[in-house]
C-alpha cells in the first residue's frame, strides 16, 4: 500500500492540530506539520484554500478578535478579510490541508470523508477533533505565547 502524504498548516501547541496530525498518522498518513503562523501566505494562495467554502466558514470563531469584536468577518469585503487573516493568522479556520490537490479547511466531517475516500478507510475519530480542547481554567493561567500547549486560539 502506498504511503499518501498530505501538508498540514496548523498552530504549533494547538491541543486538537495534535489530535488530528494523531488521528491521520494512525490511519497510516505522512503529515508534513506546517506552522500556519509562520508561513508566508500570499493572498491568492490563501484565498485557494477558502474560496470553495462559504466566507461564515473562513475563520476562527475563537481568535481573540473575533471574541472581543474587534473585527467583524461578515461585515468586511472579502478582500479586506483576506487583508486581516494575512495580517493575523489567528483568524484562518484551522487546519488548512493540501492532500492530492484538494484543499481543505478545518477537521469537520466534510474534511474527513474527503481523506477517507483518498485513503480508503475511515479515521478514528471521535467527533472532538474539530474543537479547541483547553479548558477554560488552563487558558485563564497561561501566558500567551506562539508555542501555547492549551490555548488554541491566543498567541
Amino acid at each position: 500500500m502506498q504511503i499518501q502524504s498530505l501538508r498540514f498548516f496548523g498552530k504549533p501547541g494547538c491541543i486538537s492540530n495534535k489530535k488530528q496530525i494523531k488521528l491521520l498518522k494512525a490511519a497510516g498518513v505522512e503529515v508534513e506539520h506546517i506552522s500556519l503562523l509562520d508561513h508566508p501566505f500570499e493572498k491568492e494562495e490563501l484565498r485557494s484554500f477558502l474560496s470553495q467554502y462559504p466566507r461564515s466558514q473562513w475563520t476562527n470563531a475563537s481568535a481573540p478578535a473575533i471574541k472581543a469584536g474587534e473585527i467583524n468577518p461578515v461585515a468586511l469585503s472579502e478582500s479586506e478579510l483576506l487583508e486581516h487573516m494575512l495580517k493575523s493568522p489567528l483568524l484562518i479556520k484551522r487546519p488548512l490541508i493540501v492532500f492530492q490537490e484538494k484543499k481543505l479547511v478545518g477537521f469537520g466531517s466534510d474534511t474527513i470523508n474527503v481523506i477517507e475516500s483518498i485513503i480508503g478507510r475511515r479515521l478514528d475519530a471521535d467527533g472532538s477533533v474539530d474543537q479547541c480542547s483547553a479548558k477554560k481554567s488552563d487558558l485563564e493561567s497561561q501566558t500567551q505565547s506562539k508555542d501555547s500547549v492549551y490555548d488554541c486560539a491566543a498567541v
